[in-house]
């Protein structure tokens, strides 16, 4: 088999079977996947390391040592540091690289000495037409298919993260990359958003903590203590919203209240708590409310029996300390 095609298999292997898509990890299978071919200085890892594998290739028939059980065994033995200074999976990389680069050979006309230093040469498929010969048709759509396996079972592994990276990297100019890791994740996402403040018209080219997405375009981003909306009807109309790096985590939860001091409820709120949903209070028509910051979400308004919350702090809610709570539901979110 050709050296790409180990290479595919065994990252596909070690892809499903380990159920990791970390870089590292795969390339650890790649390298142990070139290991079998050692000796034979005719193959890519035989120039690359010539003297070891004229070494090899003078001492042992092609397709024997290296390609043995045997061989598996004593690599994954040497192997063990790297689980020590990296992980087990890497380690497990290096192993299933090798033993699915070499069991990959028995599909071959020449098979292997799997059981090497015994001489049985293990060949699967009876009839010696349809086994696979190095560079042929058959071989390609082994590697084709190894491809397939290798992208389905990232795929499945990530939960859909192939999507979601290519939304991340490609689907820059609008805020569909945001909202769709924001719906899937408990973590606030760090955006560059680009563009203009409706309520004075100035730039703005800067980075906020996006924590919601509403609909299929509106974020709702943290600036400072101010909250607001990224959409074309928002606080700041986008032209560009770039999703970086950053994420924080979030604590999310829903909160049923019923009749208790509204003082008592918010000192129960931590610092960085963000409110949203509604509360009926005792005679809410005597509540004062402070005004909201200019070019942001009004954060606490009045309601008919109450005041309804959109990401309001506990700062904020002091404004109904002094009241009763006779109901009310909300989501709380924590940073």
């Amino acid at each position: 088999m050709l050296a790409i095609t180990h290479a595919a298999i065994a990252i596909a292997g070690a892809t499903a079977i380990i159920g990791t898509i970390e870089p590292t990890v795969l390339f650890c299978a790649c390298v142990a996947s070139q290991f079998p071919d050692l000796d034979t200085t005719k193959s890519y890892s035989g120039r690359v390391l010539y003297p070891l594998a004229k070494f090899l290739e003078e001492r042992f028939p092609h397709r024997s040592v290296t390609h043995s059980l045997l061989f598996t065994l004593g690599l994954a033995v040497c192997s063990l540091p790297v689980w020590y200074f990296f992980s087990w999976k890497h380690w497990l990389g290096i192993v299933f690289g090798h033993l699915l680069s070499s069991a990959a050979d028995t599909f071959t006309k020449s098979g292997v000495r799997l059981l090497y230093p015994n001489r049985v040469v293990c060949v699967c498929g009876r009839n010696p037409k349809l086994r696979l010969a190095t560079g042929t048709g058959p071989e390609y759509m082994v590697l084709v298919a190894a491809l397939a396996i290798l992208l389905l079972s990232a795929n499945l592994i990530s939960g859909g993260g192939l999507e979601k990276q290519f939304a991340t990297k490609f689907l820059t100019t609008n805020q569909t990359a945001a909202g769709m890791l924001l719906q899937e994740s408990q973590r606030a996402i760090q955006i560059r958003v680009v563009g203009t403040r409706r309520y004075d018209n100035s730039q703005v080219d800067e980075l906020f903590w996006a924590i919601d997405v509403q609909g299929n375009s509106t974020l709702i981003v943290l600036e400072d203590d101010k909250i607001l909306r990224v959409a074309d009807n928002g606080d700041i109309i986008p032209r560009r919203v770039e999703v970086k790096e950053g994420r924080r985590r979030m604590r999310v939860r829903r909160q049923r209240i019923q009749e208790v001091d509204a003082s008592i409820w918010v000192n129960s709120l931590s610092t960085g708590a963000r409110v949203s949903g509604s509360l009926q209070l005792e005679t809410p028509a005597e509540i004062q409310l402070p005004l909201p910051a200019p070019g942001a979400i009004n954060t606490i308004s009045k309601s008919g029996e109450g005041v309804n919350l959109v990401y309001a702090r506990k700062e904020e809610l002091k404004a109904i300390d002094e009241y009763y709570i006779l109901s009310g539901e909300v989501v709380i979110k924590e940073l």
